[in-house]
């Protein structure tokens, strides 16, 4: 089963690259269940597929707020520390996209994060 889900939020992050297919999404208050897919019990790879819908959808400003409103910005803090290099940078791509509009100290607490998590991939590569 899990195989089914992850094809088809993984198409549907193929789908979200479209604006108008992103308001679709949008209109259908599919957001939320993206957001719960982040979460455990999902495996690694559902996560994400998850996230990069969300990474398409947050390019929408009427999405990026419905995201935020789901309270998945420690989630997202959490998973740039994620093993799977494409679950972090999704991540990272999301909260960055989230933090257009914020104030500087927000900004400068996320690329700190950001930083962090990165530099970990890095050091963890090279070793």
């Amino acid at each position: 089963m899990d195989d089914i889900l992850e094809a088809c939020v993984s198409a549907l992050h193929i789908i979200a690259k479209d604006q108008q297919n992103r308001v679709i999404i949008r209109d259908l208050d599919c957001i939320p269940l993206f957001v719960r897919l982040l979460y455990p019990p999902s495996s690694v790879p559902i996560q994400r597929a998850a996230a990069g819908v969300l990474c398409e959808l947050v390019n929408d400003r009427l999405c990026a707020d419905i995201i935020e409103q789901q309270n998945c910005t420690p989630k997202l803090t959490e998973l740039l520390k994620s093993n799977d290099e494409g679950v972090a940078t999704y991540a990272a791509a999301i909260l960055f996209r989230l933090s257009d509009d914020k104030p500087y100290d927000m900004k400068n607490r996320l690329s700190q994060d950001v930083t962090t998590a990165l530099y970990r991939d890095e050091h963890l590569m090279n070793n």
